[in-house]
């Protein structure tokens, strides 16, 4: 008896693309394409100021045309309820709620609006034009394609694409076309990591993949963020060993991870028993040293202290937060105190989970924990049949988990980090589920035709 072949999907596949483009270069771009307001604030951060028409123009096409797909395909996104991280759509529900108890309700649902536009965003591109390897293909591309533009801009136009801040740590450093050095870093950092992915499983040839290697390193390396460097190196670690592994680290089971546990604490332990107490200066030294920085980290650990502050101000604090996106808001916002200790206006707590904490409380820092939990999950489910697709968005989840502390990414609107983990998940969510189609196309032939069954087997189909 034939089977019906298995089709490939190409429906709406230059829409996705375009949204998937898109997303991104309008992440890491000023609003409405103004470099002059950032040129007039040359301080390396920007403050949220609000959804104005610039910002609807840009992003509301994208999410009202995701939303469209997904009522084209609701019933595919249905059938993958299983296999989706529903943690991710309860914190954007948190989020939204918050607004009741927030200074201004209607900026809490503005900024809600943003978060769930951004999940439609991912969620379309995962029940159509969908296969393996697609996302990660027009993600490279793009991300090279922003390298090579802030190249070309700080090059051609300085006074736009270099930072001209008297600050050493600012000044001299390459943002292209991106709002501040900070986001070309993470720019550039998940280029190399995309095209070295794509080496080393074939999927682009070792030429082109080395210059776009060496172009995204050269715009790395102009930014000045050594924090975008060290986690680079560790996420390149991590695929490498994960995509190609050198030995089979499954078979080793606890013992490994028992083993890489006692690796990373013991010179702590000995030092502890050595020298005696370790004071924080001392712990902090040589994770400081590593990123380029003094030990308060430029600065970070006093606004994480004012976070603090803000969170154990009160129960409901604790337990709740002050309402999404609803602190780091400039002068006359929650923030204004810790404006006046800080002597500057931050644009967030440069920590992604104390900000979450701060804002959705204990709630929504369990929600955003169980959502992570829930995606690593996935991705060692998915290790067991697609270990190139895991040491990727492994190293992706481990990339994003580590920047956030250091800087505000988790469930910031629009952020890069976010829109990154965000079609992450998503997209490992719809491998999950394309397997289990699979393993039950191979068992209604099993049943039908136990030779046929066979052949499929070997062949992979």
């Amino acid at each position: 008896m034939n089977q019906p072949r298995w089709v490939v999907d190409e429906q709406y596949r230059y829409a996705l693309v375009l949204i998937l483009v898109l997303s991104y270069a309008w992440a890491v771009m000023p609003t409405g394409l103004q470099w002059r307001l950032t040129l007039a604030n040359d301080t390396g951060a920007v403050i949220e100021d609000g959804v104005g028409p610039w910002f609807k123009l840009q992003w509301m096409p994208l999410f009202g045309l995701s939303a469209w797909i997904i009522l084209r395909r609701y019933g595919l996104i249905l059938k993958m309820a299983g296999e989706l991280n529903l943690y991710l759509y309860a914190l954007a529900a948190w989020a939204m709620l918050s607004a009741l108890w927030a200074p201004s309700f209607g900026h809490v649902v503005k900024q809600a609006i943003i978060i769930i536009g951004v999940v439609l965003m991912a969620s379309a591109q995962a029940v159509a034009a969908w296969q393996p390897g697609r996302l990660e293909q027009v993600l490279r591309w793009t991300l090279l394609g922003l390298c090579v533009a802030s190249a070309a801009v700080a090059i051609a136009m300085p006074s736009v694409g270099v930072h001209q801040n008297a600050a050493f740590e600012l000044n001299g450093s390459w943002r292209g076309i991106a709002m501040t050095k900070y986001l070309l870093g993470h720019i550039c950092q998940f280029s190399v990591l995309l095209w070295t992915h794509a080496a080393i499983t074939h999927r682009e040839r070792w030429r082109m993949a080395g210059v776009a290697i060496a172009v995204s390193l050269i715009v790395l390396l102009n930014t000045r963020s050594n924090t975008s460097l060290i986690v680079l190196l560790l996420g390149l670690a991590v695929m490498v060993l994960y995509t190609r592994p050198p030995l089979r680290l499954e078979a080793l089971g606890a013992p490994l991870k028992l083993a890489l546990v006692m690796l990373v604490t013991a010179p702590l332990l000995v030092y502890l028993l050595m020298v005696g107490t370790l004071s924080y200066a001392d712990a902090m030294a040589p994770i400081s040293g590593a990123f380029g920085k003094d030990v308060t980290l430029s600065g970070r650990t006093y606004i994480w202290s004012e976070l603090w502050m803000s969170i154990s101000a009160s129960p409901r604090n604790f337990l709740l937060g002050v309402g999404y996106m609803s602190f780091w808001n400039g002068p006359g916002s929650l923030a204004d105190g810790a404006y006046r200790r800080l002597k500057w206006l931050s644009p967030d707590g440069h920590n992604g989970y104390l900000d979450i904490w701060n804002e959705l409380g204990i709630i929504g820092l369990v929600l955003l924990l169980a959502f992570l939990v829930r995606h690593l999950r996935s991705l060692f489910r998915l290790a067991r049949f697609d270990s190139a697709m895991h040491g990727l968005h492994f190293a992706i989840f481990l990339m994003v988990s580590i920047e956030n502390m250091m800087a505000s990414g988790w469930f910031r609107p629009v952020a890069p980090s976010f829109l990154l983990i965000t079609y992450s998940s998503l997209a490992v969510s719809r491998r999950l589920y394309e397997q289990r189609l699979r393993k039950l196309r191979a068992g209604a032939v099993r049943a039908q035709d136990p030779y046929r069954a066979a052949a499929m087997s070997a062949s992979g189909t």
